[in-house]
């Protein structure tokens, strides 16, 4: 099926030295994610999971929550949906590949 928010061809399983890199570091980083790193690295953040929750959707949750300001500049709301969309349809595949996964299980 081809994608809407990726160029053609692209591939999701990439590989360096033998290591699969993991899809979710292939997204383009959000404009403030690199705040919320740098609180993290500062020890502003209390939990040790804090930095595996912005990995796996707090950033999409507080970008989302960005695009509700109506003063959001039309070059940077673009930015912020299109970065949306990305991260939605990898997450989406995810949950296909899990189904797959189980349902190849239940069938096996």
């Amino acid at each position: 099926m081809p994608s809407l928010n990726f160029p053609e061809g692209w591939i999701w399983l990439k590989k360096i030295d033998g290591h699969v890199l993991d899809p979710y570091k292939l997204l383009d980083p959000l404009p403030f994610e690199s705040e919320i790193q740098e609180a993290i690295e500062n020890g502003d953040e209390e939990d040790e999971g804090s930095q595996e929750f912005i990995a796996n959707g707090g950033a999409a949750m507080i970008a989302y929550g960005k695009l509700q300001r109506p003063d959001l500049a039309k070059g940077g709301r673009q930015n912020i949906e299109a970065q949306l969309k990305r991260y939605c349809e990898l997450d989406t595949l995810a949950m296909v590949m899990e189904y797959e996964a189980i349902r190849k299980q239940i069938n096996a």
